[in-house]
């Protein structure tokens, strides 16, 4: 492998197409690709020729790709040792395969060229999006022995662009071009160097250094690689709108590295700002900068070069990131979904009181269910032997209140004890929302148990094929639930799942194919009652009635509860009970508590003829129940009017509201005045009352927040499927029927609560509160605990109407009160629906407010109106660190300064992520007016030094801003002596980094006449302005000549 790598040491690089450069090991784990960028070439856009070339400053695309004629003038050899004794580096080949000894590194060349000879080749034609499928092809072809070898791409300004289009045209190939998929795939990260993703400005660029060279070299520019860049290109915000949800789908590693420096010829400012530079993902996306030009930031000196170590870390983490990635890809369809999808959309399939019905169901008995064990058809179900006779599936039936949910619980906290193997459950939950009582909220329930429980099977969400991203929001169907669910059955392979339900799915009719065709270890327990019927071809299946162990559930359950502790018949009298109760143990526990009242009333002479007096169906019971006492029915009957047609189930607090402030309204004229401001007892108080007002029938969920329910869903079935209510209350089989009544009555009382509430400031005032800001839901509890009802009223007022409506109950009289208080409606509608007038604080991805914006756009009437009319924060910072006063500073927009330095809320000299103050911004750039006004304040440190130990005035000085110079060595008495950390005065900065000697000269002799800025002075290094000023020299011997014979000679100034 070392020859082989030697070799490829001496190989020329092609200016065009893909070139290994380091071939790795033969089992490589990762492929490194480098692209180059604005004018590059796949060599010298990464090779720094001498340690010189940093501190001048070279242009990438002066010395690349000239014309032969050209090169026999000038040429420039290939050789790694110059004439000075210094050495190329080449980094992708010299520096990489030491920090990633496994990878294979290639590097891509392209014609992007915007200058072009007269004499030389023709203009190429090319768009990106044109070279962007080449460089796709090529990719492919390159990597036919490998497909799913991770991919890192390394990108140079354009370079970015081409890689972006490259990856999302690849994303589309999997229905056509299929090959081309794999590199969309396999690509774990990308490291992007002042890639202009947003649009730059290289016009000015371009055109400055293309006229320089013109008259010499004959170039002329290709516009349209132009076109491509400038913020007007169509096409570039369509790359920017599709790759960021590409990314994220993937979850690439990304890591932007962004220049820290600008360029003279744009007197001062960099190619590409970093607003720019950066994609705005800050999910998967990394920025850091990298302290040279656009045109320096990607060559490097060698191993110990601090901006390389950046560079090397990078590499590090993404390689190892894409060895512990799981990947999963599937060669032979389209691209997997990523982990980051799969997360989304295992979220999704969650919903609230997901679980509330199993934990509803009470725990057996102590002495209960044991029978089960040894029952032969659970005993068949439960032995792997006989999987393939029965198929897995066990059903269970019974009539109401036989108990069956009981037994189902015992048979899931068993099956649950049990090892290696996956146990899932859903009951259905007449009472409760939507998704708990459908077949849509089982599959979602039940794959999500399966997806948690396993979570290797979370790859069938790739058979969705979906097209574009999953969201939060993703819509579930039942169909796309039951394909993901078979697909998880099917991926079992060895473990074995357990489903035990009391509603009908489709795994009972999958059960066959999948035990028997798959061999899957899949069982099926279903409960049910009797009807409606169907039957069964295959499987195991019994009636509780008639089971001796259920019967003798039932004895030891009376015998254990029913409390008849000297009573002389007690034991004739549980006979009795146990006789009665025909095997439904619902019927038995609501006869016990019934005698129970009895017995601890003292009455033990009438206990059987109670019993004696107690209908033996259930539905009868029930009905005996709701009749036997008088007192207080109407609110029974407005309990049952709410359990049954309310629009979702009522939490503890707003039933015990309903009985204790609505049982009078009947009708809209009615007007009485509602309990506001009511004091709410205990939970245990106001339990109580709920079950005394509903006879018992009714029950507090353990749900979170409470929920009150019937006590069994046959109270439900008897009151409205067996025509329960209008038995009771014939008056409601008048006009529009029991609904219509029970609909119009609950709108009553939901107006009666609305119309109570006194709108006062406390509502005003939450109002005006960020919905997400913990102060206005404390505004919100404390609303409704003194009206607890008031929500649900507001939110559903028009809901009952319209049911009311639609059963033949005029609204006429309703829509006219609602008219004449429809201000109120609104406001208090605002508070729960969360409809603020405006968030003037709301932050966007990049931690970035409305004000943000204002300031750095210079829209100083915005800025006031923001923080006067929106009470707007004025110094928030960024993601990056940036308050508004950096940006305004940093862009010289001196009245937007002004007004956020006088507002008194700002600090004037906050330092950002980076150590940058204000000022230093605005000295960096040269804002004179800005920095005599920061200064002015009083309140700035003109020695303040940011990370790397620069002060203003350094700054000042190293971007060659000579107004600020003088005015801060002149007025403020800056320290021209003073160093950075690494030892750099500011002579011997502006000295290094300068491209010519002729436009060091002014702030040099500024400079020197402080007689405090020594040219001797040498930083860590060892380096002086003097010494580099000698090594220069050879760059322009006149002028740099001049230069060195004014710091030799400092008192000549």
């Amino acid at each position: 492998m070392e020859h082989t790598n030697a070799a490829l040491h001496q190989q020329a690089i092609s200016p065009n197409g893909l070139t290994t450069i380091v071939a790795g090991p033969a089992d490589a784990e990762i492929d490194v690709i480098f692209v180059h960028g604005f004018t590059g070439d796949p060599q010298r856009t990464w090779t720094l020729k001498n340690r010189h070339s940093l501190a001048r400053g070279e242009d990438a695309g002066a010395s690349e790709q000239r014309p032969k004629k050209v090169r026999r003038i000038m040429p420039f050899t290939d050789a790694r040792r110059h004439s000075d004794g210094s050495t190329a580096v080449y980094w992708p080949r010299d520096l990489v395969p030491d920090v990633l000894p496994d990878a294979r590194v290639m590097t891509y060349g392209y014609d992007t060229h915007i200058r072009h000879t007269t004499f030389g080749p023709a203009l190429s034609k090319n768009q990106v999006y044109d070279i962007a499928w080449d460089f796709l092809q090529e990719i492919t072809a390159q990597r036919q022995n490998c497909p799913t070898r991770p991919i890192l791409f390394v990108a140079h300004s354009l370079g970015g662009i081409v890689v972006k289009e490259a990856l999302r045209r690849s994303s589309g190939c999997y229905m056509g071009h299929s090959h081309l998929d794999n590199v969309f795939t396999a690509t774990v990260g990308i490291i992007f160097f002042g890639t202009p993703h947003r649009g730059s400005e290289p016009r000015g660029l371009i055109k400055s250094i293309a006229e320089s060279l013109a008259k010499i070299l004959g170039y002329r520019a290709n516009e349209q690689i132009i076109d491509t860049l400038l913020p007007t290109s169509e096409r570039l915000r369509e790359l920017r709108d599709e790759f960021g949800p590409l990314a994220h789908r993937r979850g690439w590693m990304i890591h932007s590295f962004q220049e820290q420096l600008g360029i003279a010829v744009l007197n001062g400012d960099k190619v590409v700002e970093d607003m720019s530079s950066s994609m705005d993902l800050p999910a998967i996306e990394t920025t850091q900068h990298i302290n040279r030009n656009h045109m320096e930031m990607c060559r490097f000196s060698g191993p110990d070069d601090i901006e390389f170590k950046k560079v090397a870390s990078v590499l590090t983490r993404i390689a190892a990131g894409s060895r512990a990635l799981d990947r999963e890809i599937d060669e032979a369809g389209p691209g997997s979904l990523s982990k980051a999808d799969r997360k989304i959309l295992l979220k999704t399939l969650g919903f609230d009181r997901i679980d509330a019905r199993r934990l509803a169901i009470k725990a057996s008995h102590p002495k209960t269910c044991q029978w089960l064990l040894e029952q032969p058809e659970y005993l068949d179900w439960t032995n792997a032997s006989k999987l393939t006779a029965h198929h897995g599936f066990l059903w269970i039936r019974g009539h109401a209140g036989t108990g069956k949910s009981m037994l189902m619980r015992f048979a899931l906290d068993r099956e649950r004890k049990k090892k290696d193997k996956i146990v899932i459950s859903f009951f259905f939950n007449a009472r409760g929302y939507e998704l708990e009582r459908s077949t849509l909220g089982m599959y979602r329930s039940l794959l999500l148990q399966i997806l948690e429980k396993a979570p290797r099977l979370q790859k069938v969400f790739d058979v969705l094929a979906l097209t574009v991203a999953p969201s939060d929001g993703h819509e579930w169907s039942i169909e796309s639930l039951k394909t993901v669910l078979q697909q998880a059955v099917l991926e079992l392979g060895g473990t074995a799942l357990t489903q035990i339900s009391d509603m009908l799915s489709f795994f009972e009719i999958m059960s066959r194919e999948a035990t028997v065709t798959h061999g899957i270890n899949l069982r099926v327990c279903l409960s049910s009652r009797h009807f409606p019927a169907f039957d069964i071809t295959t499987g195991l299946k019994f009636d509780l009635e008639g089971q001796q162990g259920h019967s003798q559930d039932i004895e030891n359950y009376v015998d254990s509860e029913l409390k008849l502790m000297g009573y002389d018949d007690a034991a004739q009298l549980r006979l009795d009970v146990k006789a009665k109760a025909k095997g439904v143990f619902m019927w038995a526990a609501l006869v016990i508590d019934l005698l129970n009242k009895e017995y601890n009333r003292g009455r033990l002479s009438s206990l059987r003829d109670v019993l004696s007096r107690i209908p033996s169906g259930l539905h009868s019971l029930i009905h005996d129940i709701m009749t036997r006492e008088d007192q207080e029915n109407d609110n029974l009957l407005l309990c049952i009017q709410w359990l049954l047609f309310s629009r979702r189930p009522l939490r503890l607090e707003e039933l015990y509201h309903v009985i204790t402030a609505c049982a009078a309204f009947k009708t809209d004229t009615e007007n009485q005045p509602v309990g506001q401001g009511i004091a709410l007892p205990t939970a245990d108080i106001m339990r109580k009352l709920i079950v005394d007002s509903s006879k018992g029938l009714v029950e507090v969920a353990p749900s979170i927040p409470p929920t009150v329910q019937f006590i069994h869903e046959s109270v439900r079935n008897y009151l409205l499927d067996e025509g329960g209510l209008t038995q009771l209350w014939p008056a409601l089989q008048d006009g529009p029927g029991p609904e219509g009544q029970s609909h119009e009555r609950l709108k009553i009382s939901c107006l009666a609560i609305l119309k109570a509430y006194k709108i006062d400031d406390s509502i005003r005032d939450a109002l005006l509160l960020k919905t997400s800001s913990s102060e206005y839901h404390t505004r919100r509890d404390d609303i409704l605990k003194s009206s607890p009802l008031l929500h649900y009223a507001v939110t559903s007022l028009l809901y009952h109407a319209d049911k009311a409506q639609k059963c033949g109950t005029s609204q006429v009289v309703f829509l006219e009160m609602l008219g004449a208080d429809l201000e109120r409606f609104i406001t208090v509608t605002d508070l729960f629906e969360h409809r603020e007038v405006l968030d003037a604080n709301s932050l966007d991805e990049d931690q970035r407010t409305p004000l943000w914006w204002a300031a750095r756009a210079g829209h100083v009437s915005v800025v006031r109106l923001l923080h006067r009319e929106a009470a707007a924060w004025l110094d928030a910072k960024d993601r990056q660190g940036w308050p508004p006063l950096a940006w305004a500073a940093d862009l010289g927009h001196f009245d937007v300064v002004r007004y956020l330095v006088e507002s008194g809320e700002v600090q004037v000299d906050r330092p950002d992520s980076e150590g940058w103050t204000p000022l230093m911004w605005s000295a960096s750039k040269g804002r004179l007016e800005v920095v005599r006004y920061l200064v002015a304040t009083g309140n700035v440190n003109v020695e303040a030094k940011e990370e790397d130990g620069m002060t203003p005035l350094h700054i000042a000085v190293r971007d060659n801003r000579l107004p600020t110079v003088r005015f801060l060595i002149d007025q403020v008495a800056a320290d021209p002596g003073t160093t950075d950390l690494t030892g750099r005065n500011p002579l011997l900065h502006v000295t290094e980094i300068t491209e010519s000697a002729s436009g060091i000269k002014p702030v040099a002799l500024i400079l020197l006449a402080t007689g405090k800025c020594d040219p001797r002075a040498v930083d860590q290094k060892g380096d002086s302005a003097i010494s580099v000023a000698r090594r220069r020299r050879i760059e322009d011997p006149k002028k740099w000549t001049e230069l060195l014979e004014l710091y030799e000679e400092p008192r000549l100034t």
